[in-house]
């Protein structure tokens, strides 16, 4: 056989095994629970898998009546990605792929919760309209959201959960991002009103309690002019 011959031959032959490593399937396996029972939420609920940094499509796989699910991932997929799931009535959940060897994956989908709370202005007045903003950590990540309070100036909204670390705060129009202490977890009670700060009380030297508001707080004044009156909505 010639030269060119043999080394046709060794680059036939590598890209064949090239091909077929590409081609071997990546298999993940795992549950998916409710995280109070511990047991299957339904039937068919959806987990994805994406890939990082590449242009492969996401790939998703529905459960089985306990739970289980199996993806085959082929063509290349299933070096560094992530799984999620979201399912309506409980938070989303995440995981990077690959796990540690030996690592049983389980989805456990916890419920969010409802926190209440009401908003005034110095004189006492409901604010109306004003955005609210949230953070908590969750699921090894920080995750956020906004809600807007009602025109008499109370608000309600669903959180991950019950957290020490969960953050709240309020601005609206003429007022400065205010953190919110005070907010319950149950309708029925009556946690004392947050009483919202005028932007004209955070110019100067006056500054947030903690670098979070702050942030919000330079992001505000810097798009808007000096308020002359208050205005309550």
């Amino acid at each position: 056989m010639s030269t060119d011959s043999t080394a046709f031959a060794w680059a036939v032959a590598a890209l064949l095994t090239t091909t077929a490593a590409a081609q071997e399937a990546v298999e993940i396996k795992g549950t998916v629970v409710d995280a109070d029972t511990e047991e299957a939420p339904r039937e068919g609920v959806r987990v994805w898998y994406e890939e990082f940094g590449a242009v492969y499509e996401p790939v998703f796989a529905d459960t089985e009546n306990t739970g289980g699910f199996t993806f085959d991932l082929v063509g290349g997929m299933g070096k560094f990605g992530l799984l999620s799931v979201r399912e309506p009535g409980y938070n989303s959940a995440v995981l990077g792929w690959p796990v540690p060897a030996d690592t049983d994956i389980v989805f456990r989908l916890s419920k969010p919760i409802r926190i209440y709370g009401k908003l005034v202005n110095a004189s006492g007045v409901p604010v109306s309209g004003a955005m609210l903003k949230w953070s908590m950590p969750h699921d090894d990540r920080l995750t956020s959201g906004t809600g807007i309070a009602e025109q008499d100036g109370t608000f309600s909204m669903l959180v991950p959960g019950k957290s020490d670390a969960l953050r709240l705060a309020a601005w609206a129009d003429l007022y400065a991002p205010t953190k919110i202490a005070a907010f319950s977890y149950d309708s029925d009670e009556a946690p004392p009103p947050t009483v919202l700060k005028t932007l004209e009380n955070m110019r100067g030297d006056a500054k947030a309690d903690d670098q979070y508001l702050q942030d919000w707080i330079d992001e505000i004044l810097s798009s808007q002019e000096p308020a002359t009156e208050l205005a309550p909505r």
